[in-house]
């Protein structure tokens, strides 16, 4: 379960990520 939890807590951090880039790039 460990492992199960970091990877969501990467996924997360990967969306955030792409959906902060966007954002900076429509402004």
């Amino acid at each position: 379960m460990r492992e199960q939890s970091t990877l969501d807590t990467l996924l997360h951090n990967w969306i955030f990520h792409w959906v902060h880039l966007g954002v900076c790039d429509c402004i």
